[in-house]
């Protein structure tokens, strides 16, 4: 069968335009695609915070109603009650508190050199990212540069933060080891002086509240 020239450039005309319909209908919908993922930020991050303040404000509540209903406050009675036992006979209980104490040290210590590192590790992917194409790989909804910029921003302010809570309770731990170890005055021997147990209960709380 021989098709003569004007029919066939007609078929090839009709068969180009249809590709390009497809192309332009795929084209439409990674553009729609990506206009959905890109304002996923206006619905996720909202709902995200909203939901962390109500969780906050909820444990700050049962914190303040019922304290040993929660690990926060079974924590916090664990820490006054051990600091107690260990100052009714400080030259006794020095070297087990003392270690104790240690432990916790090298704990934080280690979760702030583990903070540092990662904040190190963003740094360099922040620096090393420059396309959209990678950004789009290691960021979810938006990839524009600017709010590109405020997620890894938003990252690596939290690992800092978390770096100085653990330095402050090294901080603390460092402080508690020398105030443990504290005698009571001779003349309130076999019990526990009331001062120097109130200022170590804070320490150790404040050393437990600061290590994340």
């Amino acid at each position: 069968m021989i098709v003569d020239q004007p029919a066939r450039d007609e078929y090839v005309s009709v068969l180009s335009r249809r590709r390009n319909d497809l192309d332009e209908e795929e084209k439409s919908k990674r553009a729609l695609a990506r206009m959905e993922e890109k304002h996923l930020d206006l619905i996720l991050v909202p709902l995200g915070l909203m939901v962390m303040s109500i969780y906050h404000l909820w444990l700050f509540i049962r914190i303040v109603r019922n304290p040993k209903g929660t690990v926060i406050g079974i924590n916090a009675f664990a820490r006054e009650r051990w600091v107690k036992f260990m100052m009714t006979d400080p030259l006794k209980n020095g070297v087990l508190a003392v270690q104790t104490i240690r432990n916790n040290i090298m704990a934080s210590t280690l979760l702030a050199t583990t903070a540092i590192t990662l904040s190190s590790l963003i740094g360099v992917v922040v620096s090393s990212t420059k396309d959209s194409s990678t950004a789009a790989i290691l960021i979810y909804g938006n990839t524009s540069p600017l709010v590109s910029a405020i997620k890894y921003f938003t990252i690596l302010l939290c690992f800092l933060v978390a770096f100085l809570f653990n330095v402050q309770s090294i901080r603390y731990y460092a402080h508690t080891s020398i105030l443990i170890s504290v005698a009571p005055p001779k003349e309130l021997e076999g019990s526990v002086s009331k001062l120097p147990v109130a200022v170590v209960i804070s320490s150790v709380d404040q050393s437990g509240s600061t290590c994340v």
